[in-house]
Order: C-alpha cells, then structure tokens, then sequence
C-alpha cells in the first residue's frame, strides 16, 4: 500500500528509505517533537500478536533507558487497522555491510568493535539479547559514529516467515526443519526460507547465528558473542564466515555444529579473540566486558609500546586508497636509549619489530600487489640486525629473530632479489644456531633451524645449484622427523615432517632421481591424509591437495599417466571447492590454476585436447587475475606467460594462426619481464627457450619459415651457455635441432641431416633416465629422422603403455616402414 504523506498519529511518511526482512523502511516526521525518524512498517504477515506487542514496548523501553550513544534508539510502535509501524531513530550512514572495510586501517577496526562490545555490555547488562547482530545491522553515521540497529527484534518475532530482504541472508528455520528444506536453496542468490509454526523455531541471519541459535535452544548474552566474533572476522578479513553457494540446510547444519571458515590474514591478537569468541561451547566464550578489554588492550598498545621506548617502529598503515607508511628507527632507537637502560631497550625493539615481522603486512601487502612498501623497512630491519648481540639473547629470542628474517628473505625471494635473499636467510641461519645451541631439544628452535636450511636450499635451487640444496633440504627433513618425534600430537609439527620430506623429493625430482623422490613424496602424502582425517578443515584439505599434485607429478614423469590423471583430479577437486570458499585467498586461487595445468598437459598429452583447451582457458583467467594483482611476484608472470605459450600451442595446432600469434607474443614478453626481475633463476631461461621453440613452430606453419629458422638458431646457442649438466637446458636444444632440421629439410638435406644429428647426440644422455612420454615422443621423431627404425619402434611401445596419444607417432613410424 502507499504510505507516502499518510499520518499516524504526530508521525507523517516522508519517504522511503529500502526493504528490510521485516517489512518496509520509511523516513518520517515526528511533527510534534519536530525531528525525523525511520518507520519500520511491518509486513502483514509479520504483524505481532498482543503479548509480543506488550514484549516489544517494554523491551524498548528498557533499551530506551540504556540511552547508549551506539544504539539505534526505538522510539514507538504505533498500530493501525492496516499496518504496525516502529518509530525509530534516523540514522544517516551505511552499514557494515555496505561499505568497503578494507580501506579502514587496524585502528579504525578496533574502534568500531569496541563500540559493539560496548554496546553488548550495556544490553546484556539490562539483560537484553540481540540474537541477529550482523553487518547489515551494523550502521556508520557520516561523522563515523557506530549504530547497532534492530536491537532485541528477532525475539519479538514469534513465526520464521517469509521475507521481502534485500540482506545477502534471509531468516531460516532451526536445524530441526532445516533437515527438510529444499537443497535447491542456495545462498546467497536464494533469500526466501522454509516457513514453519513449530516450536523451537530459530531467527536470525543464517551466516552470524551461535550454535544454541540454530538449534532453536535457550538464548543467553554467549549467544551474541559468538555472533560478535564471526562479525569481527568479516570486518577484519572482509569475507562472510561461511562459504557461498550453499543451500539454507547446508548453511544451518554447519550453523548448528559450530562450523566457521577459519580466520587469517588478520593480527594474531585480532585472530586469538576471535578464536575464543567463536567457541562452540557457550561457557567457554568471553563475556561482552572480558571482549571490551581485550580490544581496548589492543588499541592502546602502540601508546604502550611508545611509553616503554620501544626501540624499532616498524608500522605500515596500508590500503590501496588510504595506507600510509611511515617509520623512523634511527629516532625511536635514540629515544629508546635515552629512557632506559640497554637490556630492556633491547627487548622493547625486539618485540616491536617481530609484531610488525610475524605480524600480517606482508599477507595484506602481496595480495593488492604492494611489496614494495616492505624495501625500506628491510633496510631498517637490517640495520636492527646488525645492532643485536646473539650472546645476550635467550633462545625464543634467537628463535623468533630467525624467523621474522626468514619472512623478509621470502618478501625478496618473490620479489626475484634471490642473491639478496640468501644473505639474509644465512643471518637468520646465525640465530637459529645459536638457539639450538642453548637449547638441542626446544622444538620451536629446531624448526626455525631447519627452515632456515630450507629457504638457503631454496635459493640455491632456483639458482640451479641441485647438490647444495639438497644437502640443506636434508637438513630441514631431519628437523621436521625430530620435532615430530618430540611431540607426536602436535599437527604443525607433523605438517613440518611432510614439508621435510616433500623438499627433498622436489630436489631428488630435479635430478631426475625420480624413485627416491616417489617415495619421499608417499611419506608427505601419507601423513597429510591422517592430519585431514583427523581434521578435515579447510586448511587440511589445501595440504592434502598440494600432496596429491607432488605425486601425481612424479607418476606422469615417470609414464604412469593413468595414475597421474586420478591424483591431478582429485588436487583440482578440492582446490575449486576451497576457492568457492574463499575467492579472495590468493594461495588456493594461484594452486588452483597450477593443478589445471597439470590436468590441462595431461588430457593434451591423452588425446583430449577440447578439455584440455578449456582448462587452460580457465587457469589463465585466474593467472591473469593475480599477476594484475601483484606486477612483482616473478612466480604469477611467469605463469601467465607458459600457460599462453601452451594455449596458444593447441590453438596453432588446430591451425588457428590468428589467435595463436597473439598468445606468444604476449608470452614472450611477460617472460622476458620475469627474467629482468629475476636474472639468476636458470629455470626461466629455460621457460623462455619452450616458449620461443613453439613459437617459431607457429610462425613456420603461417609460411615464415625464416623466421622460425632463425629462433630455433637463436634458442641452441642461449642453452649452449647454460652447463652441461642442466637437463631442461640439453632437452631444448635437442628440440631446436630436431625442428630446425625439419624445416631445413626441404631446402638442403645435407644441413637437415647435420641437425638431426646434433638432436641425437643432445638427446642420448637423457634417454635412460627419463620415462616422461613428451620426451620419449621427441626422441622416437629424432630417431626415425636418423633412420633407426627399429629403435623407434620399441620406443612407440614404451609411450604405448603410458596411455599417450601415439596416433601420430603410429601414423609417422607406418611411413617410415616400421
């Protein structure tokens, strides 16, 4: 009906504001004490009763009295023969939901969850529940004055009912009728919900219910503070607390059994409370005023940190719009030994700088493609290194100094500063010795050491040093056996056994070692599948992913692509499942677009190119995605670049020239970028050598047979100066020579010959060691090239078995006569 410019009593419509669960909102005038409010009008089927009439004006009175300045006020219920309206405050802002949390800066956060939790101790106080505190009932004036709306509402309501909601999440019934709800239903694209009269029904948004919520049981005050933490979360991280795309019963049955989506990304501290809050357990959870001081613990802690002279102020306030950072070691170290003496100077720089270390900067900087905010604080950091004195450090000291420089050697890593980086993982190496030294059986210590290792053979490895590396990554699985052993009921320290032994399968795989690597990779395996057992959170579950992807690796090497193919698919399975989750997570996002790689090379290699087309068509859109992100991690550029190289390969070999030249040349160049950020990574010099390979393929097939004569020329002699030992760097040439003897075929059979010659002798050291059906299908050309036709026919049976597509080899050897 039109309520515009009707009166109710003093109050006249003025206007419409939006819709809510409920009913209607308007804007009206409160002519006789002359301010504007907001009329709720309820919807027809939500009209209350009598009784719960008389409960919703008493329990607005007693919000009344509260006067708090963060709550919505309510300020009458007038009925009328056709509709009930409440009298609200107008508030002027948007809600939590409706703006754009991510450019608030930490303390901004802060003082907005203190405002709620200081809202919730006056309630609860008075004995008020809110049972439906959400974003959306969370709203900003323009002066950034916090107003939780809606408060008390859901309780008055006595049926779950059908609503006309622009909310993201409409009410839903208990978890007793949510067993039989349509599974058709799916958030957040369906906002009705089953109706239902039954006693225990439950109120409230499905996504920020407690347990006891969904259950239909008694409501306390622990009810809105575990609703407090899942909104805590999503001011802090920006994302719902469930996953989308699941149907009312699925969102409710998780509701009931306490099922969140874990936090990060977030300060530890932030990340603590929530955890507590989140507890499934009422009793366990902190009260509304326990939650108050711990975030006012939070926001004054930089004021603390200043009054005990902390000696480093590492702190980036840091959004793409509005971040700023700003630091001054050199002052605050002065100040500090001004103010106090040397040791607990000490102590103070030590805590500030790990907090700003360990804390989340980096993860909130690489995501929006910011590192290099990061440069001038590893500059102060290390001259804050080089002020420390291991000798008057106790071991945690030692210990988290190693591994907050592990985390800025990582920022550099990616960065493609890799000669940088190993520097400074051999200063935290220095740390971490010394922290064992005092204490051989402290887990924490033993770890950081072993990481350590880790990250120096991980440097050396991208720098193609395999023999060094794998004497480090060593060292790291023996750390990761021996704090395992020490405390068999620890999951990190079992998870840290896996990565043991994964890094060094990953090195004995680039030694072609591919047995031993096999039986490495088993173990990981082995031990993530009981840790996803026994925890099957989403956490788990992107380990177990990454176990499946090494092992299935190392099968499509080794020729068993049948196994491959079920392991890769079972890694993309669960990597779509968790990046339908989580869209913002840039990890599972980045994995996911690597295991449809492997997928992709594997339905290609199999004969089942339209698959594997459309997989790469899908992994480059989230590849692009992420290097448009971040222009600084070499890794994501160098991505985009094969994965256009091997669309664009698939498309040429359908003959469509058009679309393929394009991919390559953008591929070259991406390439190219990679290898100016990241000149002492071997492995892109290879990657570039593939990329031009194919691409003067194509160029030879479009009639530019010059051309592609001069690349193939152009690709042997920049592998001649990789060492003799690099296998992907004797694969490439072996591949140039081939085609380009192909291509000089027809024009002088004496060079063609001389070519196919030069494949062979690049080739043979590798035939023994290799069961890859891509390489043995190049070899198996090289050799019926060179007239060895019996050689080739043992070979084709070799690929036979793996399950590769041999039509054109079989097609090739006919021809040839064997």
């Amino acid at each position: 009906m039109e309520l515009i410019g009707q009166r109710f009593g003093h109050i006249r419509v003025t206007g419409v504001i939006g819709q809510g669960g409920m009913g209607d909102v308007y804007a009206g005038y409160d002519e006789k004490l002359e301010r504007p409010v907001a009329l709720k009008v309820l919807n027809a089927d939500q009209r209350l009763d009598q009784d719960a009439r008389e409960r919703l004006l008493r329990e607005a009175r007693a919000l009344s009295l509260l006067d708090h300045p963060n709550i919505c006020r309510i300020y009458d219920y007038l009925e009328s023969d056709d509709v009930d309206l409440l009298v609200l405050e107008l508030i002027d802002g948007k809600t939590l939901a409706d703006v754009n949390t991510a450019e608030f800066s930490r303390g901004e956060k802060l003082r907005i969850a203190g405002a709620i939790a200081n809202v919730l101790v006056a309630a609860h106080r008075a004995d008020i529940v809110h049972r439906d505190l959400k974003p959306d009932n969370v709203m900003l004036t323009k002066a950034g004055v916090v107003k939780v709306l809606d408060f008390g509402l859901a309780r008055w309501l006595q049926r779950a009912r059908v609503g006309r909601s622009s909310d993201r999440f409409a009410s839903v019934v208990s978890i007793q009728q949510a067993r039989t709800a349509s599974d058709a239903h799916t958030y957040p694209y369906d906002t009705a919900a089953p109706k239902g009269t039954a006693v225990g029904v439950t109120l409230g948004t499905p996504l920020f219910m407690s347990p006891e919520q969904a259950r239909g049981d008694t409501l306390t005050p622990a009810s809105d503070m575990f609703s407090f933490g899942l909104l805590l979360q999503t001011l802090f991280t920006g994302t719902d607390p469930h996953p989308q795309g699941l149907t009312a019963r699925e969102v409710i049955l998780r509701v009931s059994r306490g099922e969140t989506v874990a936090i990060s990304g977030v300060p530890h501290d932030v990340a603590a409370l929530v955890g507590r809050l989140k507890q499934f357990a009422p009793p366990d959870r902190p009260t509304a005023v326990e939650a108050v001081e711990r975030l006012q613990y939070m926001t004054d802690k930089p004021r603390r940190l200043a009054r005990r002279g902390a000696g480093i102020v590492a702190a980036a306030l840091v959004t793409i719009g509005g971040w700023r950072y700003t630091a001054d070691l050199q002052h605050e170290r002065a100040k500090a030994v001004q103010a106090q003496g040397e040791a607990e100077k000490r102590r103070a720089q030590l805590e500030d700088f790990l907090e700003f270390m360990l804390g989340d900067m980096r993860k909130k900087l690489q995501p929006v493609g910011r590192l290099d905010i990061l440069d001038d604080v590893g500059k102060r950091t290390i001259a804050y290194v080089d002020s420390l004195d291991p000798a008057t450090m106790n071991a945690g000291e030692l210990t988290r100094s190693a591994k907050a420089l592990n985390q800025l050697g990582e920022v550099w890593q990616a960065q493609g500063k890799t000669p940088e980086a190993l520097k400074l993982f051999h200063r935290s190496l220095g740390f971490a010795n010394v922290a064992v030294q005092r204490e051989p059986r402290n887990p924490e210590a033993l770890l950081a050491q072993g990481t350590t290792h880790y990250w120096i053979g991980e440097s050396l490895r991208l720098q193609g040093d395999n023999e060094t590396a794998l004497r480090h990554m060593r060292i790291y699985m023996h750390a990761g056996d021996a704090v395992a052993s020490i405390d068999p009921t620890n999951k990190e320290y079992q998870l840290e056994r896996a990565y043991g032994h994964s890094a060094v399968a990953l090195i004995l795989q680039a030694k072609n070692e591919l047995p031993q690597a096999l039986e490495h990779y088993n173990v990981s395996l082995t031990v993530k599948e009981g840790l996803a057992r026994r925890d099957p959170t989403d956490a788990r579950q992107a380990e177990l992913a990454r176990a499946y992807n090494k092992v299935a690796v190392i099968l499509y090497e080794s020729g068993d692509l049948r196994g491959a193919l079920a392991r890769f698919e079972r890694e993309v399975a669960i990597y779509r499942v968790l990046v339908a989750g989580d869209p913002q997570n840039t990890d599972w996002s980045n994995r996911l677009a690597t295991a449809m790689a492997y997928l992709a090379r594997l339905l290609y290699a199999s004969g089942d190119v339209s698959l594997a087309i459309t997989l790469w068509q899908d992994e480059l859109q989230i590849e692009r995605r992420l290097a448009e992100r971040d222009p600084t991690n070499v890794s994501w550029q160098r991505s985009v670049a094969v994965t256009e190289c091997r669309l664009a390969t698939s498309l040429a070999a359908r003959r469509d020239t058009a679309a393929a030249l394009p991919l390559f040349r953008s591929a070259r160049k991406r390439i190219r970028n990679a290898i100016q950020q990241a000149p002492t990574r071997t492995s892109l010099l290879a990657d570039e050598a593939s990329i031009d390979i194919d691409y003067a393929s194509a160029l030879a097939a479009a009639g530019d047979v010059d051309a592609a004569c001069d690349l193939y020329r152009s690709v042997i002699r920049r592998m001649e100066m990789l060492p003799p030992a690099d296998r992907l760097a004797r694969f490439q040439r072996a591949r140039s020579a081939y085609l380009l003897g192909d291509r000089l075929a027809g024009r002088s059979v004496k060079n063609a010959l001389q070519m196919w010659e030069r494949a062979e002798l690049e080739f043979t050291p590798l035939v023994a060691t290799t069961r890859n059906p891509v390489h043995l299908d190049l070899w198996m050309r090289i050799l019926l090239r060179r007239g060895r036709v019996v050689d080739a026919r043992i070979f084709l049976d070799q690929i036979r078995r793996t399950g590769y597509n041999t039509t054109e080899l079989e097609r090739l050897c006919r021809e040839a006569g064997c």
